[in-house]
């Protein structure tokens, strides 16, 4: 994943192009339609072994055909000029307030020399 770069800027020095990241998750509950139930995430970024910042959200997914979708972009930062790495949790839970499991993945993100 590409930081979003400043204004006017362009990013150099990695590979990524792609400054949105889709979060997507097929959540449905077994006595339940997929619409009484609330799907979202955080995410949190790691720049080599430190944490860079809080962690972001709560990020409400919508339901759009039969899934959960939701996205977010990491605007350039020069505390994490080098990239590291995020991590994405997903949580859901029904009217009744029943939780799933949460699901816990990571997507690296790319360096960016703004020029």
């Amino acid at each position: 994943m590409a930081q979003n770069p400043p204004a006017r800027q362009i990013c150099t020095g990695g590979n990524a192009t792609q400054i949105a990241q889709g979060i997507y998750a097929n959540v449905s509950a077994p006595d339940d339609a997929p619409a009484p139930l609330v799907v979202y995430f955080t995410w949190r970024l790691v720049s080599g072994r430190t944490y860079v910042g809080p962690v972001n959200g709560p990020v409400k997914m919508g339901l759009g055909d039969g899934i959960f979708a939701g996205s977010f972009t990491v605007p350039y930062s020069k505390s994490y000029q080098a990239g590291g790495t995020i991590t994405i949790v997903i949580y859901a839970y029904d009217r009744a307030g029943n939780s799933a499991p949460t699901k816990t993945f990571t997507v690296s993100l790319d360096v960016c020399n703004p020029v």
